[in-house]
């Protein structure tokens, strides 16, 4: 049983490493939020241009921001 359990949590785990979804940074100093969202958020951190990051969550709503249209 717990080699089983073992082997689940190595599967979840690499399935959450290999389908994680990154992206890559735009513009220098974009601002890092709390949470995914404009309005109920706070600012964390800045990155740069060319900065790769893994995405944690998104919106289901589109924000318009300086003429692109994203979660």
């Amino acid at each position: 049983m717990k080699k089983l359990l073992s082997e689940l949590f190595i599967l979840i785990f690499l399935g959450t490493v290999i389908f994680a979804e990154t992206g890559t940074v735009l513009d220098d100093r974009v601002r890092v939020r709390s949470a995914p969202s404009l309005k109920y958020s706070t600012v964390v951190g800045v990155v740069n241009k060319g900065d790769r990051l893994e995405v944690d969550a998104k919106t289901e709503e589109f924000d318009n921001i300086d003429g692109f249209s994203e979660p």
